[in-house]
């Protein structure tokens, strides 16, 4: 396999890995401006490939027909309307340049099948999200199928990080420190992310209930309105924290001269803390809109750059 397939490769994978970031932020978005009914019908937006911006656009008895489908209370918003059609695009464009990485996958059908194979398992991958974005808009929201949304996309992510690590095995030699000691703690680690990030979800179902208990207003009581499981969600950080700072001290101090092992230990350690100050400003300033969606975008980086920092450990142990 030529250097430059493979360049092209290594492109258009880091190209999808950061859509897959850009796509996980617009539906936290999408979410905390209410906006995930902006379009009541999918793939189409009230009917139109591309959704109209005035009701005026619409048949005068647009709400009676979306009645009729279960949609009750379909009201049209051009912000909402357009807020999830950006979602949507930029989920078609994560489609499409998956497949774009997938035919740049096939040269390594001679040199490495794994990678072919788990980039096309990541391009059938992206289609059940899709799938299971429609299912979230059928259902109207259901919180159980957000929730399973927000992880299929963890998944893919996971899944497009451990490719790669996979194609980066040959570019660096080994090194002569063992992380098999750590190997294990940071299984855990990522184990406590994504519980973290489960209970974050369940903790934005609340709020979300809450919200609209309170039409959207009364922000500053809302933390009051909220039951144990905020207070949990709040108390596991620590543990969080408490885990991958002595992980990140271990990794740190075998690895003195290795500079890609610092730097992602470090980064791991500022998206920490940006997620407790980001949850601190949650808690305590009511709820800024801006808050939340980045909230799990950091998250969603944490779980990223901790996999990855994983996949860094199994490749430099010894034996």
């Amino acid at each position: 396999m030529s250097a430059k397939a493979s360049k092209r490769f290594s492109f258009f994978l880091f190209i999808t890995i950061i859509l897959t970031y850009l796509v996980i932020l617009a539906g936290a978005v999408v979410r905390t401006t209410q906006s995930g009914m902006g379009c009541p019908d999918w793939p189409k937006c009230f009917g139109r490939w591309i959704p109209p911006t005035e009701v005026s656009q619409l048949p005068a008895n647009y709400q009676q027909v979306y009645a009729h489908r279960g949609y009750a209370d379909t009201t049209f918003n051009a912000y909402h309307t357009w807020v999830e059609y950006v979602n949507r695009l930029l989920g078609a464009l994560l489609g499409l340049v998956i497949f774009i990485t997938l035919l740049f996958s096939l040269p390594y059908w001679n040199t490495n099948r794994a990678v072919f194979w788990l980039t096309f398992t990541s391009f059938i991958l992206i289609g059940f999200q899709g799938w299971l974005g429609s299912l979230v808009v059928a259902s109207n929201l259901a919180p159980v199928k957000i929730t399973v949304h927000m992880f299929t996309a963890l998944l893919l992510l996971a899944l497009l990080v451990f490719i790669y690590s996979i194609i980066d095995e040959d570019k660096k030699e080994k090194l002569s420190f063992d992380f098999s000691s750590l190997k294990i703690w940071m299984y855990v680690a990522l184990a406590l992310t994504m519980i973290q990030i489960l209970l974050g979800t369940q903790v934005r179902q609340q709020v979300d209930a809450i919200a609209k208990e309170l039409a959207f207003t009364q922000r500053e009581i809302w933390v009051d309105k909220l039951n144990l499981l905020f207070n949990f969600h709040r108390s596991f950080s620590i543990l969080v924290l408490l885990t991958n700072t002595w992980i990140l001290f271990k990794a740190v101090k075998l690895s003195t001269n290795n500079e890609t092992i610092k730097f992602i230990s470090y980064g791991i350690a500022l998206l920490i803390i940006a997620e407790i100050v980001l949850g601190i400003i949650l808690s305590y300033f009511a709820f800024p809109s801006a808050a939340q969606p980045l909230h799990l975008l950091f998250a969603s980086l944490l779980f990223g750059v901790q996999f990855r920092f994983l996949m860094l450990m199994k490749k430099h142990q010894n034996g």
